[in-house]
């Protein structure tokens, strides 16, 4: 009989109703008076990135494993992301020739950025800290992540728009 619990019409009733109180607590604690979320209550900690000396092939399968839009790159001494649309322009610029196409892939993102990968800016441009109230969030910006930084500027967590939902 326990077993049934665990199964089928059940386990999928119970699922949704534990989703729904998760997303009225989740929405109870980011909207309640005080004292305000701060980007640091709601970002995604610990995120993926890519390193320029790294293969395209490895940001493509970050992007694809994690159902990824944007890629988090260091280049130099700013965080600038990678979109899933600028490496599909990139890959297919100059036909659909399968030896060309794993020449790019196994190209470092360096490289690639020489001959044509570019990248976009995080959303509200410039570093952004933890500590920074959701008030200040230019949420129209939130069409890309915005990349939150620490006072040395390492990456140490995105909010992207669905973070805020």
């Amino acid at each position: 009989r326990n077993d049934a619990l665990h199964q089928g019409a059940k386990a999928r009733y119970l699922t949704d109703h534990c989703i729904e109180l998760a997303l009225i607590l989740e929405d109870a604690l980011v909207n309640g008076t005080t004292p305000l979320p701060t980007v640091g209550d709601i970002m995604v900690r610990s995120p993926l990135t890519a390193e320029q000396w790294q293969p395209v092939s490895l940001a493509r399968k970050i992007m694809l494993a994690n159902s990824f839009s944007y890629l988090p790159i260091k280049c130099g001494e700013e965080w600038m992301l990678l979109s899933d649309v600028k490496l599909v322009a990139f890959l297919k610029k100059g036909g659909s020739e399968r030896e060309e196409r794993n020449l790019k892939l196994a190209m470092t993102i360096e490289e690639a950025q020489s001959h044509g990968l570019t990248f976009d800016t995080s959303a509200n441009s410039g570093p952004c800290l933890n500590t920074k109230s959701l008030h200040d969030i230019d949420f129209a910006a939130l069409e890309r992540p915005l990349l939150v930084t620490d006072n040395m500027g390492n990456l140490v967590g995105i909010v992207t728009a669905f973070d805020v939902l």
